[in-house]
């Protein structure tokens, strides 16, 4: 059998992380088996990889979809903010903490649209990793084209880094980056396997809540059965 033809992976990604989160997981799936039947078993296991984006990372996403001129302008001020020039800084911070705020002022209204509830603390970690995207050039690319995956807390990690350094100082300054370079990649590794581990959870989380769902359905319709052969009873026993 011939293969698919080829698939438009760059299409299929954009439209895959505009989808509502409670169908990532099977649409991923799918990419993955169409990439797989069209020949394309690199893409289609890189595809099948992919962690569910956290709520957080899902709500930026569709920010970079219906609100691309502020994300654009909250990319541009922090560009401007790490040019060093004293004169516009001032006014890069200034507008990058505006826009920012609409950004953040949005995802609020998403969430409660699209999931019912918007806590708080979810909303800062929305604001956490607009504020950290924005401050790293190739997180802010994954921003603009709204295919983030996880929250993004940047500082955070540069001191578990450094923590790391400083507990083994290397000999010389070629082991110094050779041994650093290790334990980086270490470290990447590990958030790799905790990243997977917790997609594995989540979709089995969801898979049950959906099945508790249904149980619940299944007991409310036995509610009322029950509560109407009662009636009837009650109807018989009051005509006898």
């Amino acid at each position: 059998m011939a293969p698919d033809r080829a698939v438009d992976i760059d299409a299929e990604l954009d439209r895959l992380y505009g989808l509502p989160l409670e169908e990532f997981t099977k649409a991923r799936n799918d990419l993955s088996a169409r990439l797989k039947k069209a020949g394309e078993s690199d893409a289609a296991a890189e595809v099948k990889a992919l962690a569910k984006p956290s709520i957080p990372a899902w709500a930026v996403n569709q920010l970079a979809r219906t609100r691309k001129r502020e994300v654009r302008a909250l990319l541009d001020a922090a560009e401007r903010s790490r040019s060093g020039k004293a004169k516009t800084l001032r006014e890069a911070l200034d507008e990058q903490r505006d826009v920012l705020q609409r950004l953040t002022d949005e995802a609020r209204e998403l969430l409660e649209a699209e999931r019912g509830s918007a806590p708080d603390a979810m909303v800062q970690r929305i604001a956490s990793t607009l504020r950290a995207a924005a401050s790293n050039p190739a997180a802010a690319e994954l921003l603009e084209r709204g295919r983030v995956n996880e929250d993004l807390e940047p500082a955070g990690f540069e001191a578990l880094a450094g923590l790391v350094y400083a507990t083994s100082p290397p000999a010389s300054e070629r082991d110094e980056r050779v041994g650093h370079r290790k334990r980086l990649e270490a470290a990447q590794k590990a958030v790799r396997e905790r990243k997977a581990e917790a997609a594995e959870l989540h979709d089995r989380a969801e898979e049950s809540e959906r099945t508790a769902a249904k149980t619940r359905k299944a007991a409310d319709r036995a509610d009322r059965a029950l509560e109407d052969a009662e009636v009837e009873l009650r109807a018989l026993e009051r005509s006898a």
